[in-house]
């Protein structure tokens, strides 16, 4: 059987060929996508153990569940205290210290946690030990981890560092440990230094409006994640209830830690997985028309070996076997694909999200087994058709006829319907990618309301008795500014309390002159910015009405601030708003005039909005440290070095940190949107190549094998104009069907994008229109071709053939 099994695959070699590799493009697709799934949805995480761990949040009613990402202190004291879900529950604070060195000091961001932190998260010190309730207070020093890079970096990778103290801002610490190099919790923003010690019950604070803290909770033994999020979301509802003015408009949640990390990606993943899925199908669908068609071809060898005696268990053998050869070099060659192409695929992920935290996807084990039983089962598929064509063969009919016809029976309208199939899913495909495509366009032509491209930005931190006053900050930053704007290739240079991405979580209450409430019971919430006169260069910023911030809003002048077109629409309908007074939260308790409305600003994302918010002069609300926003000119902004230069020329002690281009944020925001766009276009061009081929190798088996019919209909006066039309038309009886099977289907699952598209309906008539166009038009260029072949059929060659 071996022998013969060769000989069959030597006999079609350029068949087998192109069985090959379309099976080997297709499981490739499906490979890389296996290896994505089990990566971030099956394997353990490399540096936290998640098992068990959620994450609890406050969110807008509004908004849904991961609108804000973060909790209130009370509202996470009361999860704590109340919540029997949770055995442990950790409570994480972002913060930023001033830590003093031997020879200078910088600023440093250092989040300070509760003790059952990183226990919780089964983390384990490099150097040292970790923070647990034992060593978490040692003589009235709170607990210290370092990071890898600070530990390298400030404290020469001091190996006794464990036990030395350590002077945040005028606080003492002792380190207890340093944690393993890159490790990061992006859930809690990227660049961690150092991590505090803090204990939730000397904390004394009243504090329910302010989301900024973080909540874990690990669930009680036996106890589902299903049942602990029901009773947090009970628990928001009774604070909903008992703090109306603070909570009547949130609700609390609790998800498991990895669904946290990954969002709307871990439903992105499945989406790939079906777009895979749906190409392997294209694929199979190929192989399968044109080994059904070779089958028929076959019928006199299977007519003669049945005569002779032959089985029909024995040929199915023959056939799995044969089958079973090519999708296994198929299956293997697509591990090699996956594994050449894996660091393009991984050059796709941004940094600074989620999908950091775990290890990067590679084939594994995993994708050896799905390549395996997938070359397995399709070769079960293949190998049943021929045995099928076998089983019912008419033996003498076949062997009179030397097999030469094609026929119409069974098996080739099986062979036609294959290819529609294939069509159908190419259509299906493509149309994905199409609204992908047009929602990338769309996308990337909004104007986000600033000069994202010629943007720096980082930030200056100042500490230490120089700056205690904010009259003395507020100089210090007005000269690091003006040394700035000095530097060669620099246009202009603004500072801002803020830096990109700017989180909602930054929302402030206010409250209009004359509407009766007061802050801690008012519903209106912005953006409240602080800004310098110049943030209207750098950031285009335009006037509609009255002023922006001008040099002359100082602290012996009354409180103005100037808010952007939506917001004053909003709240102003149809007026002017300058003139007006409103109170803003977190800024002052003062009344602040409206002095002027300007342009709207978008937010980051795949789906940008605008961004509702109030710019109060810095030079009236100065804080601890500000960013610096510098507009250059040219492609790539001044060196980093010459920035350092012309501040630390000021003070060399002031820390400049959280360096980056702005337009960085705003590429990676979108990331999830640009990295399914990649991968279903690409699975999409490989399906219309597929199924193309497909049609042409299909039509092409026909016209080689009804060269008698077609040299007699051309003896008999036929033109080559009707030969040619009459393949043509039997391409449109597989085309048409195949087009109007594929709209059906794309419209159904195109709803699964619409999480992924901007300013494009998931069903759009254009694009399904032209889609459908397009696929169409590449299946009559696929069919020209046999066609034209047809046309050079000579009648005296055809019937002497016979």
């Amino acid at each position: 059987m071996i022998r013969t099994i060769v000989q069959s695959l030597r006999r079609h070699p350029g068949l087998n060929i192109a069985i090959v590799l379309t099976l080997a493009l297709s499981l490739t697709a499906a490979v890389v996508v296996t290896g994505l799934i089990d990566t971030y949805l099956r394997q353990p995480l490399p540096q936290i153990d998640d098992r068990g761990v959620m994450i609890i949040e406050e969110f807008e009613l509004s908004d849904g569940p991961g609108s804000r990402g973060r909790i209130s202190w009370d509202t996470a004291r009361d999860v704590r205290q109340q919540a029997t879900s949770f055995s442990q529950v950790a409570i994480v604070t972002n913060a930023s210290f001033t830590v003093h060195g031997d020879d200078a000091t910088e600023v440093a961001y250092i989040p300070t946690v509760s003790p059952e932190f990183f226990p919780m998260l089964g983390v384990k010190a490099a150097l040292g030990d970790i923070i647990h309730e034992t060593n978490a207070r040692q003589s009235g020093q709170m607990a210290l981890m370092l990071s890898d890079e600070l530990w390298r970096r400030r404290f020469g990778a001091d190996p006794k560092i464990a036990g030395r103290a350590v002077q945040l801002d005028n606080q003492s610490t002792v380190v207890v440990g340093v944690l393993p190099p890159a490790f990061d919790l992006p859930s809690l923003g990227s660049g961690q230094q150092a991590w505090l010690a803090m204990l939730p019950e000397q904390v004394d604070r009243q504090d329910r409006r302010a989301t900024r803290h973080f909540a874990f909770g690990q669930l009680a033994p036996g106890t589902r994640a299903t049942t602990a999020a029901a009773e947090v979301q009970q628990l928001g509802n009774v604070l909903q209830a008992e703090y109306p003015e603070t909570n009547g408009t949130r609700g609390v949640t609790a998800t498991p830690l990895r669904d946290a990390l990954l969002g709307p990606f871990q439903g992105q993943l499945w989406i790939l997985m079906a777009m895979a899925v749906l190409v392997l199908l294209v694929a199979c669908l190929n192989s399968g028309a044109l080994l059904l068609a070779q089958a028929l071809r076959r019928r006199r060898e299977f007519a003669v070996r049945l005569a002779l005696g032959a089985r029909s268990g024995r040929l199915l053998r023959q056939f799995w076997i044969e089958n079973l050869t090519l999708t296994i070099i198929a299956a293997v060659a697509s591990l090699g694909l996956a594994a050449w192409i894996s660091p393009a695929i991984i050059a796709l992920l941004p940094g600074n999200t989620g999908v950091n935290t775990f290890a990067d996807p590679d084939v594994n084990a995993s994708s050896w087994l799905f390549a395996l039983a997938a070359a397995a089962v399709a070769a079960l598929l293949f190998g049943l058709m021929p045995w099928a064509i076998a089983r019912h063969l008419p033996i003498d009919a076949t062997l009179r006829s030397g097999g030469r016809s094609m026929g119409g029976g069974t098996a080739s309208r099986w062979s036609r319907w294959l290819v529609t199939g294939q069509i159908a899913v190419a259509l299906a495909l493509a149309t994905a990618a199409g609204l992908l495509v047009q929602s990338s366009r769309e996308l990337n032509q909004v104007d986000y309301g600033l000069p994202v491209e010629e943007l720096f930005q980082f930030r200056i931190g100042t500490r230490g008795s120089a700056y205690l006053d904010a009259e003395s900050r507020l100089r210090f930053f007005e000269n690091a500014r003006e040394s700035l704007a000095r530097l060669p290739g620099v246009e202009a240079v603004s500072l801002a309390g803020f830096s990109y991405p700017n989180p909602p979580t930054t929302n402030q209450p206010f409250v209009q002159e004359g509407d009766g409430l007061e802050l801690r019971d008012s519903p209106k919430e912005a953006h409240i910015d602080v800004v310098s006169p110049e943030f209207a260069r750098t950031h285009d910023v335009r006037v509609l009405y009255g002023r922006f911030l001008e040099p002359t809003d100082r602290l012996d002048h009354p409180p103005v601030t100037v808010v952007t077109a939506e917001l004053a629409e909003r709240y102003w309908p149809g007026k002017n708003p300058v003139g007006k007074r409103v109170r803003l939260g977190g800024v002052s308790p003062d009344w602040c005039t409206i002095v002027g409305v300007v342009s709207d600003r978008r937010s980051i994302g795949h789906n940008p909005r605008t961004i509702d918010g109030f710019f109060v002069p810095v030079a009236q609300f100065t804080g601890q440290n500000t960013a610096a926003f510098v507009r250059f000119a040219g492609v790539e902004p001044p060196a980093w070095t010459s920035l350092q230069r012309a501040v630390w020329d000021l003070d060399p002690n002031v820390s400049l940190f959280f360096e980056n281009r702005v337009s960085e944020f705003y590429a990676n925001s979108a990331w999830q949107q640009r990295f399914s766009l990649v991968l279903i276009v690409a699975f999409a061009v490989l399906a219309v190549v597929l199924c193309s081929t497909g049609l042409y190798a299909m039509l092409a088996f026909a016209v080689a094998a009804r060269t008698r019919e077609l040299g007699v209909r051309a003896a008999l006066g036929a033109s080559a104009q009707n030969l040619r039309h009459q393949i043509l038309r039997d391409a449109t009886t597989m085309i048409v069907p195949g087009l109007g099977l594929g709209l059906l289907i794309a419209a159904g699952a195109s709803r699964g994008l619409a999480g992924l598209l901007f300013n494009v309906p998931s069903f759009s008539p254009l694009i399904f229109t032209i889609v459908a166009l397009l696929i169409g038009a590449v299946c009559l260029v696929a069919a020209w071709f046999p066609a034209l072949r047809a046309t050079k059929v000579d009648p005296a060659v055809a019937l002497r053939s016979d």
